[in-house]
């Protein structure tokens, strides 16, 4: 029996006898095919009345959230968040359509641009900020770091070798392959995997190559608009990124600039650079190879030549300089002395200098340079210090930190305080010091410290001479704190000794502890109120991480 498979169709049933059958039957079939219109178009509209439903609980939302928070609290919140977090306003702006609608309307939360080696795409961050930011000004902070970066060791030498490399390895595997012995199944498993090594190197190269040219697109946004910068942070220590960025900061103009940090790689043997014109600079924070010249911070000079006028002093207020490695070249003296002597105005300096040992031709005698306003001064030195403190002049200078440079000799002591050059010094921090039990120069350099009050010294060896000096309540006869950390070479009856004749006694000693604490006797506190008189005695003395068995004393109190 044979089955007929036929698609259906519409035709007259061969019942219908009559024509009003006929006519009747077309009335149906167009009823019908109004009927399928008729819910065709009302899906169309059930789906409009569902999505209006949707838009009016999102507009409902959102007019609920704002009677419930007010869009002054939310922007409240946002700076909040922003100020402790650059990165947190794209991240704010996708919790809500009122979060979006405020931080797209507020372009201050838009003028911190922080960079990260995280960041996937730098250029589409800076342009978003930016664009964002509406002329405002900006605070840019690059921070790129990587561990094991195939950029930073040589790479454009090494780039080529391994490439040529992998060639010859995928050579030699398709001849392997094409030979009958060994099979094809059979060729050596270490060229396999070092195969694999080099793809996932190679794949790896092609995606720091990537990033590497986002990164330079956005620094070319970003230099575009460093007019409007006035603070500027780079750390690095990748080398194409430092590269990049002393290439465009050399060259630039930077009229509204006031805070410059500038932490370069030490691998690439640059010098310091900054730009071209910052007359705001007013703190630079400048690591790198320091070699001649020094940066030129020197655009007070042209405010100088022009005489009187209404316009406020420039120039540096606080200057950091330090060398990238202790190998580094050596800075001519003259050098140093030329950048602070352009900078009048400095009231906190660190310098790391290696300055050169030979000493200068006494027919090239340095002026003095005068810093009147400054206070604090931090230097990492070797033995020509002394040249450098004799001639400037600071009559201002408060706080003082020596630190001797690793495998340096030391610098006299005793020529640098000679005479009170530093009639208003209060604290004075020396680290990496070694006394001989013979020398005399740091006893001698202390009993010229009349208006000392603080004393540090870290990290390193005294001897006895120093401890029975100190003793002396003439040495030094305005201090009220002494420190001695990670120092050798220091007993407990010195110790005992500075702060029994110091007039201060009482000991009492904390059960179960090793901390020892010595107070003022009770006719000794009640005299004193308020601010400790010149002249009162040591109130506190603290012994940390020295010898044995003076691993953390303290005698006195700290306020």
């Amino acid at each position: 029996m044979h089955t007929c498979r036929r698609q259906p169709s519409d035709r007259v049933c061969q019942c219908a006898g009559g024509r009003n059958d006929i006519d009747a039957y077309s009335v149906l079939n167009d009823t019908v095919q109004d009927a399928e219109s008729s819910l065709a178009a009302a899906q169309k509209r059930l789906e409009l009345v569902r999505r209006r439903d949707g838009s009016s609980a999102r507009e409902h939302n959102t007019r609920r959230l704002h009677t419930i928070l007010p869009p002054e609290l939310l922007l409240h919140v946002a700076r909040y968040v922003v100020a402790d977090n650059p990165r947190a306003a794209p991240k704010l702006a996708a919790i809500c359509t009122a979060f979006r609608d405020i931080i797209h309307s507020t372009p201050d939360l838009w003028q911190r641009i922080y960079i990260t080696q995280r960041d996937t795409d730098p250029a589409e961050i800076v342009h978003a900020y930016v664009q964002r930011s509406a002329q405002r000004h900006l605070d840019i902070s690059l921070r790129i770091f990587a561990v094991d970066d195939p950029a930073t060791p040589g790479y454009d030498d090494s780039e080529r070798d391994i490439g040529n490399l992998y060639e010859r390895l995928t050579e030699a595997r398709e001849s392997l392959r094409g030979r009958s012995h060994p099979s094809p199944d059979e060729w050596p498993p270490a060229l396999e995997t070092l195969l694999n090594e080099l793809h996932a190197f190679k794949s790896r190269a092609i995606t720091v190559a990537e990033w590497d040219s986002s990164l330079a697109r956005a620094v070319d946004i970003i230099f575009n608009q460093f007019h409007r910068c006035i603070r500027f942070e780079f750390l690095s220590t990748r080398r194409r990124p430092t590269e990049l960025i002393a290439d465009r900061i050399r060259e630039t103009s930077a009229p509204k600039l006031r805070d410059l940090v500038l932490h370069v790689d030490p691998s690439c043997r640059l010098p310091p650079v900054a730009p071209r014109d910052a007359p705001m600079l007013a703190s630079a924070d400048v690591q790198g190879v320091l070699v001649s010249p020094v940066p030129p911070f020197r655009l007070v000079l042209s405010f100088i030549s022009q005489g009187p006028s209404h316009t406020p002093p420039s120039g540096l207020r606080q200057l950091r300089l330090v060398n990238g490695t202790f190998e580094a070249p050596a800075t001519p003296l003259t050098s140093i002395l030329s950048l602070l002597g352009a900078n009048p105005e400095l009231e906190e300096l660190s310098l790391q200098p290696n300055i050169p040992l030979p000493a200068p031709s006494t027919t090239h005698a340095c002026a003095n340079i005068s810093l009147p306003h400054l206070s604090r001064l931090r230097l990492t030195h070797n033995v020509r210090l002394e040249r450098l403190m004799q001639i400037l002049q600071l009559p201002a200078l408060t706080e003082l930190t020596l630190s001797l440079q690793a495998g340096s000799r030391p610098a006299p002591l005793r020529t640098i305080f000679q005479g009170q050059p530093y009639p208003k010094l209060q604290m004075l921090h020396l680290n990496n010091i070694f006394v001989h039990a013979a020398s005399t120069d740091l006893v001698t350099a202390l009993r010229h410290l009349n208006t000392l009050r603080k004393l540090v010294i870290s990290d390193s060896i005294l001897s006895e001479n120093v401890l029975r000096t100190l003793s002396d309540p003439e040495c030094c006869p305005a201090l009220e704190e002494l420190l001695f950390e990670k120092c050798e070479g220091i007993t407990e009856e010195g110790i005992l000794g500075i702060w029994n004749a110091r007039e201060n006694h009482q000991l009492g000693r904390s059960p179960g502890s090793r901390r020892i604490e010595l107070r003022r006797s009770s006719s000794t506190s009640s005299t004193s109120s308020g601010d400790t008189e010149l002249g009162t005695g040591l109130r506190l003395l603290v012994v940390r991480n020295s010898s044995a068995p003076l691993a953390d004393i303290q005698f006195g109190e700290s306020h």
